[in-house]
């Protein structure tokens, strides 16, 4: 009798790799799926931060931006990821451009570390 095939259990007997090399491969696929994500390129899903920007009930970079992080990992990290994010989101121009760069923001911030691990 054949065992399951379960698509998330590793194939091998000794268990899930802890070296980086096993796990690299899947780091690309995540950071493409949320740039797509945040740019309204998958089928049937949306995403309109300026909907969401009215629940940070505040115009200040740091303000949105801490609701989208409190939103995707349930706290604001204090960590220099955030703070670049922050100085990249603050220094677009524009209504338009604020809302571009969070898009990008956004996506980084699903792409990175502190999402991963939730």
């Amino acid at each position: 009798c054949a065992l399951p095939i379960f698509p998330f259990m590793w194939p091998t007997p000794d268990g899930y790799p802890d070296v980086a090399e096993a796990w690299v491969n899947n780091q690309l696929p995540r950071w493409n799926y949320a740039t797509d994500l945040v740019h309204d390129r998958l089928e049937g899903v949306g995403f309109e931060p300026e909907t969401l920007v009215e629940l940070a009930k505040s115009n200040q970079p740091a303000d949105i931006l801490g609701l989208f992080y409190t939103l995707l990992l349930g706290a604001v990290p204090q960590s220099e990821q955030r703070q670049l994010l922050l100085n990249y989101v603050a220094s677009g121009n524009g209504r338009g451009e604020h809302i571009k760069r969070l898009r990008e923001a956004v996506g980084l911030i699903i792409a990175g570390p502190e999402f991963q691990l939730i």
